[in-house]
């Protein structure tokens, strides 16, 4: 049963290593990092003991890799594979962006629905998100369309988008959120991101610059206003120190998270075909800037750009995606497309990798939250939770399963064989 179901994966995923892969017994798991080998005694004079000792994960009585308990006493069905969790979990309606935290799950209404709904879903069972709570449009107190980003800070829920342009849903209470705060006007486009800990940045509408709102309070109270007026801006980003707003051809780099108060343009990346249709997202992380950009046109796909230094950003590589939404983590960009999720290794950007995938959904995958070990996947009605994936998932040496970014792991932590000690290197 478990040889079946690695097998199946191996069809529809890009993981390195499916070709290696070799289970028996027991049904698969996620290590999810809760034990670190290194700190006990796997491997150690008591392994092969049939005793489960300190330390161990299974102890089957021999040394042998290959019959489900490596010779370092390691479980060789626990590893880093992507695979579903539990069932598809069908929605009420369509549904667009979302976000995830500490076990919930917030989702917001499809932007084009004439009376969208936010729901809350408790996801501490990632296998069967059960619904907790909604809130849905009423007399001008939830964005009726182009919702496009949503941000969690204090136990507050901040949306952008149409009539009103701006609202925070207080969400301490998740089985029944309430509104807080909104503002009919301007109206927004939807994007938003998070400066620092106590200052929005919201795309407002056409032909207006980005706004920045301090909501240290609870309320959104104007701050400033970035970029030119002279351009049209319709998308913002921001990561740790710099924020970031997206006009039809450029994307502006501001210093603001310091002192989003006196935000000071630094830089601006242009591409020469431009970004016909549009920039769908926008994702920072340290130096690292992504930007998903719609066709047509030689502009389409994710842009991967070195902010490094700001005033003169690097165009790194384009990856051949079209996608609404992403994530970059760390090192690691999930991205959602029409046939699943795929994982990009873009540590080094400028040869960024598929490092893992599920693909083949029978849904179009229009967006990605991520909590922890787990990566939840909407769409067409449906919710996904995805485990094992690189970036998510710590790989395990010495359990007989090559797991990214491992080159080879043969069931043992000894130099001088087929594979080294810290499953780094072949031979």
């Amino acid at each position: 049963m478990l040889k079946a179901l690695a097998l199946g994966l191996c069809t529809t995923t890009l993981l390195l290593g499916c070709d290696t892969l070799s289970v028996s017994g027991g049904d698969a798991g996620v290590f999810d990092g809760g034990q670190d080998p290194s700190d006990a005694a796997i491997g150690g004079p008591l392994c092969g003991n049939d005793e489960m000792d300190p330390g161990e994960v299974c102890d089957d009585g021999n040394l042998v890799s290959g019959d489900g308990c490596s010779s370092v006493c390691l479980d060789e069905t626990i590893a880093c594979i992507p695979a579903k969790v539990g069932e598809l979990h069908e929605l009420p309606g369509p549904s667009g962006r979302m976000v995830a935290e500490n076990g919930m799950l917030f989702v917001a209404g499809q932007r084009f629905q004439s009376n969208p709904t936010f729901r809350i879903f408790d996801t501490s069972t990632p296998g069967s998100p059960t619904p907790l709570g909604s809130f849905q449009h009423g007399a001008k107190d939830y964005p009726t369309s182009r919702t496009f980003g949503l941000v969690f800070r204090d136990d507050r829920i901040w949306l952008a988008g149409n009539d009103p342009g701006l609202i925070s849903l207080d969400v301490s209470a998740p089985t029944s959120p309430t509104l807080d705060f909104f503002k009919l006007n301007p109206s927004s486009d939807g994007h938003l991101a998070l400066l620092g800990a106590n200052h929005l940045l919201v795309s407002q509408s056409v032909a207006e610059t980005p706004a920045v709102y301090d909501i240290s309070t609870g309320s959104a109270t104007f701050v400033t206003t970035l970029g030119n007026s002279g351009d049209v801006y319709s998308n913002v980003g921001a990561s740790e120190t710099l924020a970031f707003a997206s006009t039809g051809n450029t994307v502006d780099i501001f210093d603001s998270i310091a002192n989003p108060g006196e935000s000071v343009a630094v830089g601006r990346y242009s591409h020469s075909d431009g970004f016909i249709g549009g920039v769908s997202k926008i994702e920072a992380s340290g130096d690292l800037l992504a930007i998903a950009v719609r066709g047509p046109g030689a502009g389409e796909g994710i842009h991967l750009i070195d902010v490094g230094n700001p005033s003169a950003p690097n165009l790194r590589s384009t990856l051949p995606e079209k996608t609404e939404d992403m994530v970059l983590q760390g090192n690691f960009l999930f991205v959602p497309n029409k046939d699943g999720l795929r994982v990009y290794d873009v540590s080094d950007p400028a040869n960024a990798v598929v490092v893992g995938s599920i693909v083949e959904f029978d849904f179009f995958a229009s967006s990605v939250a991520i909590d922890g070990a787990n990566a939840f996947l909407i769409g067409e009605e449906k919710l996904m939770t995805i485990e094992g994936l690189p970036g998510l998932c710590e790989p395990l040496c010495g359990n007989n399963q090559r797991e990214y970014p491992e080159a080879c792991d043969d069931g043992n932590r000894e130099d001088g064989d087929d594979c080294s000690a810290d499953c780094s290197s072949d031979g």
